[in-house]
């Protein structure tokens, strides 16, 4: 892509130059924040947070307030709570509330680069809760239902 520059950067001759960026704003003129709104309600996948914005040196800080459905997701070491292995979608949901399921049952399916990939029921019980709905986004970790 770059034949005059690779050979030179390859054998360690690059010179790095610096490149001036138009959105670095001099202390001196820095814009005055004063009339933009600084607090806010963000819902996010139905949970609401309260999100203050400070404006710090020409740039603006994003702290995480006050939460009125905070703490109604379960965590990872609820008991019975079967996580995530992977980050992706959810692709389905084969279990239902109420059902039994066996140790290795196959309860939902995750894509994750374009690879569908199955979650096992890891104990055998009954579905108490289903915390994920198809095309839900997860991480690591996260709890997809409660199996007790």
């Amino acid at each position: 892509m770059y034949p005059a520059i690779a050979p030179k950067f390859l054998k360690g001759e690059g010179v790095e130059e610096e490149i001036p960026c138009a959105c670095q704003v001099p202390p001196s003129k820095a814009p005055d924040y004063s009339g933009i709104p600084t607090e806010y309600r963000v819902d996010v996948d139905g949970n609401s947070f309260n999100v203050k914005i400070e404006p710090k040196g020409g740039s603006f800080v994003v702290q995480k307030g006050d939460s009125s459905d905070a703490g109604k997701k379960p965590v990872a070491d609820t008991p019975g709570a079967v996580t995530s292995s992977m980050q992706g979608m959810i692709l389905s949901v084969k279990a239902k509330i109420g059902s039994k399921v066996n140790a290795g049952d196959v309860i939902c399916v995750i894509e994750a680069m374009k690879m569908e990939n199955a979650v096992n029921a890891p104990h055998a019980g009954v579905v108490q809760e289903i915390i994920v709905a198809e095309g839900d986004a997860v991480t690591k970790g996260d709890v997809l239902m409660i199996i007790e």
